[in-house]
């Protein structure tokens, strides 16, 4: 194994490393570090990494409706009641929505189910970031069959901030449910990058 002093990692790339009052010593960060960003004077080591949100993947999700969710109001916005928690590691999924533990960028991932489908009417799957339309799939059905509408996109929210899935109807009738089960109407976060 290869060993190297400070001074001479300093020699190497011609950056003094400061800690404390410890000119020249190389300083490991900690996990907590890592998910907060507070020291860049700090090099990250594969344990630090391992302990932080992006190595243990604590910051993931996965839920479903595990209910039919029936008469959607037609053309509103309407929060889907995810249920039941497929995975959740970091407990950040709670009240229909993931809560961000850490600031950073999130991959979103949403499907809605849905029956008592009319034909040639539009329907849509929505992903909401606090509380606001964020993005959102639409699909013009022509056919009355049961059938998904899928969406994904990346979003940047703040340590707090959250994530909803939400469906709308343009139907002319309150007739129309959302389907249950894990593969049919569910949503799924992950954190790409702090």
């Amino acid at each position: 194994a290869l060993t190297a002093s400070a001074t001479e990692l300093n020699l190497l790339d011609g950056i003094t490393v400061l800690s404390g009052s410890n000119t020249g010593d190389v300083v490991k960060a900690t996990g907590a570090e890592i998910n907060t960003g507070t020291d860049d004077a700090k090099f990250a080591t594969a344990k630090a990494i391992a302990d932080s949100y992006l190595g243990s993947r604590t910051a993931v999700a996965r839920a479903s409706l595990t209910g039919a969710q029936d008469n959607l109001t037609d053309a509103s916005w309407i929060k889907v009641l995810l249920d039941t928690e497929t995975y959740d590691p970091g407990n950040n999924f709670a009240a229909y929505k993931f809560v961000a533990p850490v600031a950073g960028h999130y991959l979103f991932t949403g499907q809605v189910c849905y029956g008592g489908v009319i034909a040639d009417k539009r329907y849509h799957c929505a992903m909401y970031a606090n509380n606001a339309l964020y993005s959102n799939s639409t699909i013009e059905s022509s056919t009355t069959d049961t059938f998904t509408v899928h969406h994904a996109d990346v979003v940047g929210l703040l340590a707090g901030g959250y994530i909803e899935l939400y469906c709308r109807v343009d139907t002319g009738a309150n007739t129309v449910a959302l389907v249950a089960g894990a593969s049919n109407t569910a949503m799924s976060v992950s954190l790409l990058a702090v």
